[in-house]
């Protein structure tokens, strides 16, 4: 049985790289599933959730069809609750 060594020993710096970028993007994605419902959301969180890019993101808010979000450090942040709520309605409006 090979150890750890000798199968990182023929393994690319690159390979190595994106395989701990992937296993940190899960663990990414595990944090902000755990997240509770008062907790904040970035605009990379709320797109990811939305599954629409920032773009369209940007266009919604300006429209007024989000929640309004509240801004730490000059940033916007959406409250977890409110976008849970939105997205019940917008789910029952289709």
């Amino acid at each position: 049985m090979k150890s750890v060594n000798e199968d990182l020993e023929g393994a690319s710096l690159r390979h190595l790289l994106v395989i701990a970028i992937k296993e940190l993007r899960g663990l990414r994605a595990d944090a902000r599933a755990a997240r509770p419902e008062n907790s904040l959301l970035t605009p990379d969180d709320l797109s990811e959730l939305l599954k629409v890019d920032k773009r369209s993101l940007r266009r919604m808010a300006s429209a007024g069809e989000l929640p309004q979000p509240v801004t730490v450090r000059g940033r916007p942040r959406w409250r977890r609750k409110d976008i849970d709520i939105y997205i019940a309605r917008v789910g029952r409006a289709r």
